[in-house]
């Protein structure tokens, strides 16, 4: 229930900018089928994702909601929030960028490309270096143990869980 439900790891008055989208998001594959029809990428193509594409997939993954028995206040992820190294995503500039699903805005926490980072941060996966946007999931798991418990550190686990295979 909020406030855990939703947790930020920025400062409250962290610069924040809102990106628009023109596309419709699509209704999503249901659970049972993403688990069953599961085909990891071995390597990832070296062209631009889309803008609209990008923050699309971040809606779908990060504001559809979340499971019994969390009850954040609206449509969104309760207990893990989304940092993304963007490398090459069209019109969003190379940088670290903070998603907060609670209010569907961007911030930038460090400008400038990362491609030799993103290697040292994946444990070396070249493939990762060369990708157009690496995705890193975090809870603030000292806060959700210390308020609610070792059932939100579980349950942080599982919402992870379930965000990557939206995300896939």
């Amino acid at each position: 229930r909020p406030p855990l439900t939703d947790l930020s790891p920025l400062a409250a008055d962290f610069r924040a900018t809102e990106m628009a989208t023109t596309l419709a998001i699509p209704p999503g594959r249901p659970l049972r089928q993403v688990l069953l029809d599961r085909a990891p990428a071995k390597e990832f193509a070296t062209r631009a994702i889309s803008r609209e594409a990008f923050i699309t997939l971040n809606r779908l993954a990060f504001r559809g909601g979340t499971f019994f028995p969390l009850h954040p206040d609206g449509p969104h992820a309760a207990l893990v929030r989304p940092i993304w190294i963007i490398q090459n995503v069209g019109d969003i500039e190379p940088a670290v960028w903070y998603y907060h699903p609670v209010t569907d805005q961007w911030s930038v926490l460090h400008q400038g490309a990362l491609p030799a980072d993103v290697g040292e941060l994946t444990d070396g996966n070249a493939a990762m270096a060369q990708a157009s946007a690496v995705g890193f999931l975090i809870a603030d798991l000292t806060t959700l143990m210390m308020t609610g418990g070792p059932d939100l550190y579980r349950l942080a686990h599982i919402e992870a869980g379930i965000v990557c295979n939206r995300l896939s």
